[in-house]
């Protein structure tokens, strides 16, 4: 049978032509942007020619393949990644995300209900009716049209698409990874060859109680920002005027995990390798490490229930916390105590504090707390909740981002009396976070094929303190890489950690702040003297500088399993 060449012109124009007005609509489109669109465009029509010829063969074929498709879009999709991949162990790594009940709402939410069911349709067309082979490629050439260039989502924006399938051609890891096979990074840092540092037992410490809270997706745009008339977050623009804090302090990437690592070990994160999971059997001997040298009892405690998602408890044991905890293990919740993804904030506070009140109160303690009702896509909110736009509703995100973070911050209110009512207020220091940011519809744009605006990856960091007030250096970029060696700092440890990027925000800096964007790279943002410079790891003529060279000697180390050798 024979390929019907018209259809396939066809097919292959009209998606030129979306892909060319949709990719000129945004701003700071260069020539090689649109060279490599264009490449990106050629190499999907060559996979699907093949794919058709296959799915020809066999309908059962044909079937695994629309179902297999939809998995890369659930796995990729939600973690940031477009590339097209048959491979079986993608979908077995990320299996979680496949069965997670609250991972399923949030890609199908990016979706959407008419994406999915014209995805379905036209997908499905072949196995109703019986079609000629141009009709399969034709199919699926517009299943896949729909789902990339027709639903709406700030996720979604083709330039995500272009990058990601020239990415899959060219290789993110063959660029930097060239860094490697000469001396230029081995001879340029210091950061190749580390080990834990003693600290001295005679010294005095001020062993405070330290706590870590991390509000999911907590923006520095809403600090002191009015919506409806209406402070969004009025408690926490309180704290701000009382209490140090850098307003936009720069986030390491966008995934929880990502700033969970560079928080508690003051290093930036991989571009590549999912360091929980992959690298879990590794004791990064970070802050917690040191902490414990002290004598801290050590918990990390989240208001989402399932710890092995992200492959958490592992990883956070192996860092030797004592306890790693969700909200629900000291009590389940009940009804109308959880929402959306998992236990309200004020519950999930109300919940670590009955914790802490039963633990030994002769050891100082370090907690670090995540909560989850900010969490993307913030359609969960019960209506009696949303106070600054009561009306929000469905796939309205900046209008329900902005009643999320109002809820929190009416949280925030009760964390802080419940730390009243437990005594410990007096001796404790709170960090409040985030995890990382959240890019706001309402005013992101993307610059294609580089990376994304600096809101997308900026929060804020307060330190709060009752019977002092601390002043923060802002006189550089900081960033997530400063909360662990601030910690240290404040307790009075003089011993520098020669492998921390950070610095202690109580002092000037001359270091550099990193943030691997836009999602998992293959961009990565490098912060100093107030200076951002990108770095484009699909470029050859990377100029290899001092603050590159430690960033890439920490990703070899990561890629090759070496800080499990130098420990």
């Amino acid at each position: 049978m024979t390929i019907n060449i018209s259809f396939i012109l066809v097919a292959l124009s009209l998606q030129l032509f979306f892909s060319f007005y949709l990719i000129k609509k945004i701003d700071g489109v260069s020539t090689q942007s649109l060279q490599r669109a264009f490449l990106s465009i050629l190499q999907i029509c060559s996979i699907y020619l093949i794919i058709s010829f296959l799915c020809h063969l066999s309908n059962l074929f044909y079937l695994l393949f629309v179902i297999i498709f939809f998995c890369h879009l659930a796995t990729y999709r939600y973690k940031g990644k477009y590339k097209l991949s048959l491979n079986p162990s993608v979908y077995l790594k990320n299996k979680n995300l496949l069965l997670n009940k609250q991972s399923i709402d949030v890609m199908l939410t990016m979706l959407g209900l008419k994406g999915l069911i014209a995805y379905l349709v036209l997908a499905l067309t072949p196995l109703i009716f019986p079609l000629e082979l141009n009709l399969h490629w034709l199919s699926l050439l517009a299943s896949l049209m729909f789902i990339f260039v027709f639903t709406k989502s700030s996720f979604m924006n083709y330039e995500y698409l272009t990058k990601y399938f020239f990415e899959a051609k060219y290789g993110k890891q063959k660029a930097y990874s060239k860094f490697f096979k000469n001396d230029l990074v081995l001879k340029k840092s210091s950061k190749l060859r580390i080990k834990p540092v003693k600290l001295k037992e005679n010294e005095e410490y001020d062993k405070k109680n330290i706590i870590i809270l991390l509000v999911e997706s907590l923006s520095s745009h809403v600090i002191d920002l009015k919506e409806e008339g209406k402070d969004v977050m009025p408690f926490l623009n309180s704290l701000v005027k009382e209490h140090g804090h850098i307003k936009k302090s720069i986030c390491s990437g966008s995934e929880t995990t990502k700033g969970l690592f560079s928080i508690l070990h003051s290093m930036p994160c991989s571009l590549d390798v999912p360091i929980y999971s992959e690298l879990s059997h590794i004791n990064f001997y970070g802050l917690n490490y040191y902490l414990s040298l002290l004598g801290y009892e050590s918990s990390y405690f989240q208001a989402y229930k399932d710890l092995s998602y992200g492959n958490k408890d592992k990883f956070l044991s192996t860092q030797k916390f004592d306890n790693v905890l969700s909200a629900e293990d000291i009590e389940k919740s009940r009804e109308g105590e959880a929402f959306g993804w998992g236990m309200r904030d004020d519950i999930f506070y109300e919940r670590f504090f009955k914790f802490l009140n039963k633990r030994n109160k002769d050891k100082p303690f370090f907690s670090t707390l995540l909560t989850v009702s900010s969490h993307m896509w913030f359609n969960h909110l019960p209506e009696k909740e949303k106070k600054i736009y009561p009306k929000s509703s469905g796939k309205e995100i900046y209008k329900n981002y902005i009643n999320s973070m109002n809820f929190s911050d009416r949280c925030l209110e009760v964390f802080f009396k419940e730390l009243e009512r437990s005594g410990f207020a007096e001796n404790t220091l709170v960090f409040i976070t985030g995890d990382h940011s959240f890019p706001l519809e309402k005013e992101l744009k993307f610059n294609n094929m580089l990376s994304v605006s600096e809101q997308a990856f900026s929060s804020p960091i307060l330190l709060w303190g009752k019977e002092k007030k601390y002043s923060l250096s802002s006189s550089n970029k900081r960033s997530q890489l400063d909360i662990a060696p601030t910690i240290l700092d404040l307790i009075g440890v003089k011993k520098e950690i020669p492998y921390f990027f950070g610095e202690s925000l109580l002092r000037k800096t001359k270091k550099a702040a990193y943030s691997v964007q836009p999602h998992n790279g293959p961009s990565l943002a490098i912060y100093k003297d107030n200076i951002r410079k990108e770095v484009n790891f699909s470029d050859d003529d990377i100029e290899l500088n001092d603050e590159l060279a430690d960033f890439l000697a920490h990703q070899y180390n990561l890629e090759n399993d070496k800080y499990n050798e130098n420990y």
